[in-house]
């Protein structure tokens, strides 16, 4: 498919529209949390280094499931050599 053709989808199909809609409001709203929130952090942490290693620390956790869990696809996969 090209991206022609996967315009001309989404702009017939409701449900593709939907989908791609929140992914772009999503994304957008995780984009101004990842902007404002060392910001935020650093002033309830009071120091600028509390504040960033706070910041490391909460944004690191939702990331290690995930990475766990495709590094244990890949470890099954077949597909590759």
């Amino acid at each position: 498919m090209t991206v022609r053709g996967a315009v001309g989808l989404c702009a017939r199909d409701a449900a593709t529209q939907r989908v791609l809609a929140l992914a772009a409001v999503c994304g957008l709203a995780l984009g101004i949390l990842e902007l404002l929130g060392p910001l935020l952090f650093t002033e309830l942490a009071g120091s600028r280094s509390g504040g960033s290693g706070l910041f490391g620390v909460v944004m690191a956790g939702p990331r290690r499931p995930g990475s766990r869990g495709a590094g244990g696809v890949a470890r099954r996969c077949t597909c590759h050599g």
